[in-house]
């Protein structure tokens, strides 16, 4: 990627720099028009961390933030909402580094809840066929018989003929590519994509590569509970981003699993309190 710091070029590097720069500037530039508005001022209303904000002035970052952060701060500064209109208002070099992006800001805009999908999709085979299949890179009836037989076929057939799902010369793709699920079916399958953790088949794999498996537990307090729960959050939506985008695309199926709760579900009343 643009701005990993391992194996990046000179001309990479600078970009990089340019970029920031730009950044940097557009946020000391409207600090400096608007001298009654302090940075804690600036994160309330932008919804941008003063953390994020104060390394942004301070250039004390050596990579750009992430894209969503990027879009949220200059949808408030520019007063527009449509990433496009964004990308046209803020100029270059920023303007055409988000151009290439906007398509992850406008794909998490169509994200929508689906009950029907939810019902669909109980069945642990349809909901790995159709995650599978949602990914861009389309699925093949031979990749689902080798993973799950005659039954995969019988519940892909179903899902095409539901019209969940449509053949495109030998890929089927799906009719909804973003799409958010009930808590109870993420529930009920969370096992199912457990099962295809399996260490031994990336003995090989190099430190960069190699599957990544974390589980830890201690018993916190509640303000300890939700800072875990906001690294978490922001982790997951960094990943979503990285799903999402376009420069992303391969033929890697991939899937990300991340939960935080507790294990005594007693403790869960003390959620409710303030």
């Amino acid at each position: 990627m643009l701005f990993e710091e391992k194996n990046r070029t000179v001309e990479e590097a600078s970009e990089g720099t340019s970029l920031f720069e730009h950044l940097q500037g557009l946020l000391t530039g409207y600090l400096r028009e608007h001298g009654n508005l302090s940075l804690n001022g600036l994160s309330k209303r932008c919804r941008v961390s003063e953390p994020t904000l104060r390394r942004i002035r301070n250039g004390q970052v050596k990579t750009l933030p992430n894209v969503s952060t990027i879009f949220t701060f200059l949808s408030y500064i520019l007063d527009e909402v449509e990433a496009e209109k964004i990308v046209k208002k803020v100029g270059e070099p920023l303007g055409s580094y988000l151009k290439e992006r906007a398509q992850v800001i406008e794909s998490f805009k169509k994200i929508e809840f689906s009950e029907d999908l939810s019902e669909v999709l109980k069945d642990p085979v349809k909901y790995v066929i159709y995650k599978l299949a949602a990914g861009g890179h389309g699925l093949t009836h031979e990749k689902v018989f080798d993973l799950f037989g005659s039954y995969g076929e019988k519940q892909l057939q179903s899902l095409v003929n539901s019209g969940w799902m449509y053949r495109e010369k030998n890929f089927y793709y799906v009719k909804t590519p973003y799409f958010a699920l009930s808590h109870e079916v993420f529930v009920e399958h969370f096992k199912t994509m457990a099962d295809f953790i399996k260490p031994e088949k990336h003995a090989n794999a190099t430190a960069e590569s190699a599957p990544l498996f974390t589980n830890y537990s201690g018993s916190i307090h509640k303000e300890a509970y939700k800072e875990i729960r906001k690294i978490y959050k922001k982790a997951a939506h960094r990943a979503a981003e990285i799903l999402n985008d376009p420069h992303s695309k391969g033929n890697i199926p991939t899937f990300v699993l991340s939960a935080v709760d507790t294990i005594d579900a007693q403790c869960a009343d003390e959620f409710g309190t303030t």
